[in-house]
């Protein structure tokens, strides 16, 4: 029998919150007040997703934000699809107009004179390696969105 995508995320959430040894407390935590798989984590907390397919933003002081940018999804299902393979299908598909990334050189990872930083994600392709009109164009919002952002707390 082949499970939803849904139910999938469903069972890795579960298999989460039986899993009391090995499993970060945050990480289960998540699972059991949000109901959430989560699949990616910064220096400010946490993306997750629910069975539903929907993303969130669980903070570091707990708050939650259920608005979570296009760009930061893409990054937390390529991350999270290395731990969990099912979310696999999420990710966009290799367009035939599709080119490596020359930025982080095809790895998805940032590169710092020349060295590639296995923490940090490529902010032209957003992990995947390679990047076309579609993954431009989100750069490129991403970006905007950014600079608007700074200059108007710049600002306040």
């Amino acid at each position: 029998m082949h499970l939803s995508l849904s139910n999938q995320i469903q069972v890795r959430i579960d298999e989460l919150l039986a899993d009391s040894m090995s499993a970060p407390q945050e990480e289960r935590e998540i699972a059991f007040s949000l109901h959430a798989l989560p699949l990616y984590a910064d220096w400010s907390g946490y993306i997750a997703i629910r069975p539903d397919g929907s993303f969130l933003f669980r903070q570091d002081d707990a708050t939650v934000q259920n608005d979570v940018e296009p760009e930061w999804q893409l990054v937390a299902l390529i991350k999270g699809s290395r731990k969990y393979p099912e979310l696999v299908p999420l990710l966009p598909k290799r367009s035939g107009d599709a080119a490596d990334c020359v930025e982080c050189e095809a790895t998805g990872h940032a590169l710092l004179e020349g060295e590639m930083l296995e923490s940090v994600i490529c902010g032209k392709c957003f992990g995947l390696g390679w990047v076309d009109e579609k993954i431009s164009a989100l750069a490129e919002h991403a970006r905007a969105r950014l600079e608007r952002e700074m200059l108007n707390a710049g600002r306040g």
